[in-house]
């Protein structure tokens, strides 16, 4: 069996073959890798040991994923924050960009009472590039189809609550060093303040008031489950979101911030409507800026 990679490969194949690779491959065409087969068979994820992998990345750009916005199914988020990041905005025209947000899912194996807890972590220099607003996180059932916690961030906080400072992170991509229980039992939360944008803390707001960063307003109220994927929620104008202010952070520290208590089950699913990019030169690494746990 053999696996080859290239940069211009637009696949990733696993065949039957067995003993060295070809001496005569075929040419790799000249676009990135947008499929992954077994066999010959396309399939949708990838079992390593316990862990599924459901998205390939190239660098910050996502080239494959199983379903578009899903990136983990009955994924522990007890024991560590979990990367749900996929999708990235370029947008050089605007100071807090107008484009509509994207939605990730993560399904849940946790079970019993905790908060939903939220990570951001910084990845630009200058930092302040790194603002990723968030305009609603919901929590649904095993099916995805009825709303169990409709958080949306339009009007006000929702009863969430930020840390007040940031905390020193891994510069490994797609890891924090905070554990769920740590974030719990060791770190500060307060209150949302809608009133100043506080460096290190999650506001609520409606621009960010720093250039090519941020988004312009919230998005519209979901009356139902979010669609997935790149780019599925406008914008709602005049209308609030939550984002963590990174003017003055540093890089690789994350803040936090975490829901009221909610009531788990095994399978259940939490959806986010997030911005994260805006900066055509110094764009914030996709799958390693937000994070969610449950402590």
């Amino acid at each position: 069996m053999y696996l080859k990679l290239g940069t211009q490969l637009p696949y990733l194949k696993l065949g039957t073959q067995s003993g060295a690779a070809p001496s005569n491959p075929p040419a790799p065409p000249s676009s990135g890798i947008t499929q992954v087969y077994l066999g010959s068979s396309a399939f949708t994820g990838i079992n390593i040991g316990s862990t599924t992998i459901s998205s390939v990345y190239v660098g910050a750009a996502k080239v494959w994923g199983a379903v578009s916005g899903i990136t983990g199914t009955n994924v522990d988020v007890s024991t560590r924050f979990v990367s749900f990041g996929e999708f990235s905005v370029t947008d050089p025209w605007f100071a807090n960009t107008a484009a509509n947000y994207s939605v990730s899912e993560i399904q849940v194996s946790h079970s019993g009472s905790g908060r939903l807890y939220i990570g951001h972590k910084v990845t630009t220099d200058p930092t302040y590039v790194s603002d990723a607003p968030i305009g609603a996180i919901q929590v649904l059932d095993n099916a995805g189809t009825s709303l169990l916690h409709n958080f949306y961030f339009g009007v006000n906080d929702q009863g969430w609550e930020t840390t007040h400072q940031a905390f020193a992170q891994t510069s490994s991509n797609g890891v924090l060093d905070t554990s769920p229980a740590q974030a719990r039992n060791s770190y500060y939360f307060a209150e949302i303040s809608s009133s100043v944008a506080s460096t290190d803390r999650f506001n609520l707001a409606s621009g960010t008031g720093s250039t090519k960063t941020g988004a312009k307003d919230g998005i519209v109220f979901p009356g139902g489950p979010m669609a997935l994927g790149n780019a599925t929620q406008h914008q709602s104008i005049p209308s609030n979101y939550l984002y963590r202010e990174t003017s003055g952070s540093a890089d690789s520290h994350a803040s936090f911030m975490r829901s009221p208590i909610i009531s788990w089950s095994a399978g259940m699913k939490v959806r986010v409507a997030y911005i994260i990019g805006n900066s055509p030169t110094s764009p914030p690494q996709v799958n390693d800026s937000l994070f969610m746990g449950i402590a």
